[in-house]
This record gives C-alpha cells, sequence and structure tokens, in this order.
C-alpha cells in the first residue's frame, strides 16, 4: 500500500533518486499525494464525486493525470473549507490553497497560480504552463433612440466650421458680387445669405442677381455644401438609433472613491449582482471572461456583455509546492514537456471550443432598425415648429408694420 508522500521523501532511496536523475524518476513503490484544487474554468474543474486525480478534469486534471502515470503516484484530492485560492492576512497565515500548502496539509495545487512576491516567499512555483492576459467585462446597454441624433453625423466643430464658412462665403459675395443697382441694399444681402442657405441645405437655386464675382463664390460653396450634405446623410439614418457600448471607463483613481470591490466569491454571482445588475465591471482572466459570455448567451439567447479587445497585463500560469520540496525538479521537468509538445495548448483549445460563441466577436456598435416615429423625431419637429413660428411672426410684423412710402422719380 502506498504511503502519503512526506514519508516517501523521507527514505533516502527516493531522495537520491529525485537528486540524480529527476526526469526519469519514479517512485518505486508508489506514493499518496494529497492535492488541493479549486473549481476554476476553463483550466479546473472539480467533480462532485469521483476518486483521486479522476476528481480533478480540464487542462490542469490532465495535467494531473500526467504527472501521476509518470511519476507513480496517486491523488487524494481536497478543497479549501474557505473555497478561495488564498492571501496572506495581517497575521502573516494564509488562507485558501495557498493556505493548505503552507501549513503542509496538501502536498500540490495545481491552480493554476499567478506569481506575486508574496506568494513567492510562501511557496514554490513550478515552470509556467501558459499566460493569460486580464480583460474588463461590461454589460452592454439598451438600445436608446436619441431624437437629437439628427445632428450626431456631424460633431460640434464641424457645425461651427461649416457656419464659420457660411459666413465668409456671404461677405465675400457682398464684397465681389455684381449688386443690383450698384448699392448694397438690405434686401439683397438677405436673399445672398438665404441663397447660400438653401445651397446648404440642398433646397436648389434661385434668381439672386450675384456677378461673375459672386457667381464663383456660389460655385465653390456648392462644392462644400454638397461633400458636407453627402458627409451628413451617409450617416444619419444609422445614428438616429444606435446603441454604443466601448471598453469602459477610465479605472483611475476608482478605487480611492469607494467604486472598486474586490470579491472572492462565484464569478457567475458578481456577473449577476454586479455586472448584470449593479453598473460594475469585472476585471478577470480573458479565457473566464469568455466562458462567462458563452454561459450567458445559453441562458439568454442574447450576447448581453462586451469583452475588451485589449488585454491589461498579462500573468504567468503556475502549480505551487511546499517550500522546498524535493519532487519540483521532477515537476517540472514533465510540465516542460507537456508544454514544449503543444498538450497543454490542446487541452485549453479543445476546452474552450466548447464554449466559444458568437458573442466573442460581436462589435462594440450595433445598429437597430426601428420604424421612425414622433418618439424618434421630436427634436427634428422641434426645430421645424421653431422655425414656422419665427417665420409666422415676422409675417405678422409685416403685417401690422406699414411699408415706407417710396418717393416718385
Amino acid at each position: 500500500m502506498a504511503h502519503p508522500l512526506r514519508e516517501v521523501l523521507a527514505e533516502p532511496e527516493v531522495l537520491r533518486g529525485l537528486a540524480q536523475n529527476a526526469a526519469g524518476f519514479r517512485f518505486p513503490r508508489g506514493a499518496v499525494v494529497t492535492v488541493t484544487a479549486e473549481h476554476w474554468r476553463p483550466y479546473t474543474i472539480v467533480a462532485s464525486g469521483g476518486e483521486g486525480c479522476q476528481r480533478v478534469s480540464g487542462p490542469m486534471g490532465a495535467l494531473l493525470a500526467v504527472l501521476a502515470h509518470t511519476l507513480n503516484f496517486t491523488c487524494r484530492v481536497v478543497s479549501p473549507p474557505d473555497a478561495v485560492w488564498g492571501s496572506q492576512l495581517p497575521n502573516g497565515s494564509w488562507t485558501g490553497m495557498i493556505g493548505q500548502v503552507v501549513r503542509q496539509e496538501a502536498d500540490l495545487a495545481p491552480g493554476p497560480f499567478g506569481m506575486i512576491y508574496s506568494r513567492t516567499k510562501a511557496v514554490d512555483f513550478s515552470t509556467f504552463l501558459s499566460f493569460d492576459g486580464r480583460s474588463i467585462l461590461s454589460r452592454k446597454g439598451t438600445p436608446e433612440i436619441n431624437p437629437w441624433g439628427f445632428l450626431f453625423p456631424l460633431t460640434g466643430t464641424v457645425w461651427g466650421t461649416v457656419a464659420a464658412a457660411l459666413a465668409v462665403v456671404w461677405l465675400a459675395t457682398l464684397l465681389v458680387g455684381r449688386r443690383p443697382g450698384a448699392s448694397v441694399s438690405l434686401n439683397w444681402t438677405g436673399e445672398v445669405i438665404l441663397q447660400n442657405v438653401r445651397v446648404f441645405l440642398n433646397q436648389g437655386l434661385t434668381g439672386v442677381v450675384l456677378g461673375q464675382g459672386g457667381v464663383v463664390m456660389l460655385g465653390s460653396w456648392v462644392v462644400v455644401a454638397a461633400v458636407v450634405f453627402w458627409s451628413y446623410t451617409g450617416n444619419l439614418t444609422s445614428l438616429l438609433a444606435k446603441m454604443e457600448s466601448g471598453e469602459l471607463r477610465e479605472l483611475h483613481d476608482l478605487d480611492k472613491v469607494g467604486r472598486v470591490i474586490y470579491e472572492a466569491s462565484d464569478l457567475h454571482s458578481m456577473v449577476e449582482n454586479y455586472v448584470r445588475h449593479g453598473g460594475y465591471s469585472l476585471i478577470d482572466a480573458a479565457f473566464s471572461l469568455d466562458l462567462l459570455m458563452a454561459d450567458s448567451f445559453l441562458k439568454t439567447e442574447t450576447c448581453d456583455f462586451y469583452k475588451s479587445k485589449q488585454r491589461i497585463f498579462s500573468s504567468g500560469a503556475y502549480v505551487i509546492m511546499e517550500k522546498g520540496n524535493p519532487l519540483l525538479p521532477a515537476v517540472d521537468h514533465r510540465i516542460r514537456a507537456t508544454v514544449a509538445s503543444g498538450l497543454f495548448e490542446h487541452w485549453m483549445n479543445n476546452e474552450l471550443h466548447a464554449y466559444r460563441s458568437n458573442c466573442q466577436f460581436s462589435p462594440s456598435i450595433i445598429l437597430v432598425r426601428e420604424p421612425l416615429s414622433l418618439a424618434n423625431l421630436w427634436g427634428l419637429f422641434l426645430v421645424l415648429g421653431t422655425g414656422m413660428l419665427l417665420a409666422a411672426n415676422v409675417f405678422c410684423l409685416e403685417l401690422s408694420v406699414p411699408p415706407k412710402p417710396t418717393s416718385k422719380p
């Protein structure tokens, strides 16, 4: 019957074999290795039943099976009582799986774990298995019709530039255009500005006397107005009904204002409680976020979340063991062989294939086809009504104010 790893490593024969040939070492009479594991897809899947190494599946379970087969040991799988990976307490002790390894309650934790300085002082890390980046998961908004969407095809700067260009063209026309009666009248200057506005609004030309210089200015304004008009009409329809969600706002100093939460609960609970309904965003391994998006799609059949395309930072994935454990060089050799052969990447791709969905490639901006209604276009009608009201006031003034008598020649 195989003995626990700690007792087996106390045998001089075993220590000598590990020191002389770690690559080809096998426990002569077997050993029982206590493994602590916590469920974390896609790397580690811990089954409720099963025995030994078979209780852990996924890529880390496959790696554990390779180690058990090549080193000739069996597994005794345990889980941390607090169901966490491990953090250091103010008194220097550790929680979670790291705490179990530090207290010698477990010989090995497949994790995989990220390497940070405080952890390296408590446990030994194996050679790296893979690198994974951290991404941001955000809830997408709901489609909202903006009644002022007709202004969006052009930015405020463009609108201001167009207004300035209109004023310049008007003044230049007054200077170089041929005036009726060789004098500048209020009626003629008004007709010139209205002519330029009609050109910009694609309403055609009228018979305003401009002369050759004025015609040249008007022609140049027609070209500018046409380019702006085509750009405007090309973007207006899609922008009247759109939903925007991009990568999340700046994270700088959010912790200082109480807008960052450090949570060790189940990721699915965090997504439902904080991301979907709480307005928060989730930062985690990109692989884990892909699985969360896929699980959500299977339940709702909609892509409710958006994952940032950029990675915040990358970290390695490692197995941990007790400080100074003589078995670590043998474990490292087998991990290097597994990674170099492409096996670990193959296991990861197999695990992720079943969870990949189109939500991973959904755009940050989507277009929604929505029938135009008063709720969509009341901004346009407000502008139209305001213009008609002003025109009616001017018309009433023309009726109430008698015209000035003209003197006969």
